[in-house]
């Protein structure tokens, strides 16, 4: 499990449809949402796809990984949800279809979410994000850290 909190003066949430089970790239058309001037709150985990490899001083771009290092994505919204992803690059970034379990609170201008991942190995590289939805961040506007390696 990881586990995140962060300082948020506005809870930016809302009750809205789930995403559609079908990542957008694999749609016959394009479903609008009736919230196009609404941006949520978010938090992501980023991890290189492959087991960890204590011998290989390359992380994968911070920026959705790279063709000879990708990465999984888990990805919490406030109005939508969990959702695991992939990418290989900008731009690259696909949905799986697979949502993980998390738990999230907002208390007191802070909002405290809990991430159930697959186990991780000691070693593994892990990169974070999160996007402020009063600020308007999406895709990636966003705040986001360097790589951290989990002891």
């Amino acid at each position: 499990m990881v586990h995140l909190s962060w300082q948020d003066a506005t809870q930016d949430v809302a009750a809205i449809p789930k995403a559609p089970a079908a990542p957008p790239e694999q749609r016959v058309r394009k479903e609008q949402t009736s919230a196009t001037e609404r941006f949520f709150d978010a938090a992501a985990v980023m991890i290189p796809a492959g087991p960890p490899d204590v011998n290989n001083p390359i992380s994968p771009s911070l920026q959705m990984g790279d063709p000879g290092n990708p990465v999984d994505i888990y990805y919490w919204n406030a109005a939508r949800g969990t959702m695991r992803m992939t990418a290989h690059g900008r731009g690259t970034t696909r949905r799986t279809a697979e949502a993980f379990p998390a738990r999230s609170v907002y208390r007191a201008g802070t909002w405290h979410l809990v991430l159930e991942l697959p186990a991780l190995l000691t070693g593994t590289r892990l990169a974070f994000a999160v996007w402020n939805g009063s600020q308007l961040d999406r895709d990636g506007r966003k705040y986001f850290s360097v790589w951290h390696w989990l002891e």
